[in-house]
């Protein structure tokens, strides 16, 4: 799937503790990209090869939901620090930047 799926029309999401493990063939064909909280710093370095050196400061133990957001298509990834569901106070800032960013 990870290696064919797009010109088949079928997607894949995949998810890891630890993004060192995930094999190079996985992470070439990724689009967008969500880094969290990373205790170990080999980890946070390995994200910032493909998101850009940003995403290796710690996420704040005072921003337990914050995350980096990124897409192969943008200069730098985004940090949002908190997300909220659907279009309530906050969210249109947040779907702004994505519409700018992928446009």
């Amino acid at each position: 799937i990870y290696t064919q799926g797009r010109e088949l029309g079928v997607g894949a999401i995949g998810v890891a503790q630890r993004p060192r493990f995930i094999p190079q063939f996985v992470i070439t064909e990724c689009e967008w990209f969500m880094r969290f909280r990373l205790q170990k710093k080999d980890d946070r370095a390995y994200m910032a090869e493909f998101m850009g050196d940003e995403v290796t400061a710690r996420i704040p133990a005072s921003d337990p939901h914050g995350f980096y957001f990124y897409n192969v298509r943008w200069n730098e990834p985004i940090y949002v620090d908190r997300l909220r569901v659907g279009h309530g106070e906050g969210w249109g800032e947040f779907e702004e930047v994505i519409e700018e960013e992928t446009t």
